[in-house]
């Protein structure tokens, strides 16, 4: 073989390692999958305390996300904006759901306080659920509960399909409505 054809030969290969290095690096790239939205609250004729907080999220920088809010007197209407909330996929393929737990607590001593809640724009990627704690009367359009009484709402949303990159941002999440039941 001539040093001429081993030269082509050499940096043919040399072209080949790089490339398959390089795919590598490309292939371990991690996905960030976020959830950016809003929750909405609208309260009518009653007095509300919300506190609610977040499980599972990790933040943009890797870290664990331990955001918490709270609003002692909801008389009309308000819209937080949560932080970007990352799924945490370093134990892929276990991704743990990433939950926003809200601690509701009914101010009025004499009133019960009808709470019903709708899911918004979640990304074909999630499901979600919904879970109550501490619920003394539910039915099929939402719960009630009693005068000074709390109830612990879970909302979570699970990642189905990880081979998918998608972003919630701008976008309503999940929207709460309190009122006073009639009879």
């Amino acid at each position: 073989m001539s040093k001429k054809i081993r030269l082509i030969l050499s940096i043919c290969i040399l072209a080949l390692c790089v490339g398959t290095l390089t795919f590598g690096v490309l292939a371990a790239v991690t996905k960030n999958n976020q959830v950016i939205g809003d929750v909405n609250f609208s309260a009518e004729d009653c007095d509300v305390a919300i506190y609610a907080s977040t499980e599972g999220a990790l933040n943009v920088d890797g870290q664990t996300n331990s955001s918490t809010w709270s609003k002692e007197h909801l008389k009309d209407s308000d819209t937080w904006t949560l932080p970007v909330l990352c799924f945490d996929e370093s134990n892929y393929p276990t991704v743990p759901d990433i939950k926003l737990i809200f601690e509701i607590t009914n101010n009025s001593t004499v009133a019960a306080l009808h709470i019903t809640t709708q899911t918004g724009e979640i990304p074909q990627a999630c499901s979600t659920t919904l879970k109550y704690d501490n619920v003394a009367w539910p039915d099929a359009g939402g719960i009630t509960i009693g005068p000074r009484a709390t109830v612990t709402i879970e909302f979570s949303i699970r990642l189905v399909n990880t081979d998918e990159n998608f972003s919630t941002s701008g976008k309503n999440l999940i929207s709460f409505n309190f009122s006073v039941p009639t009879t």
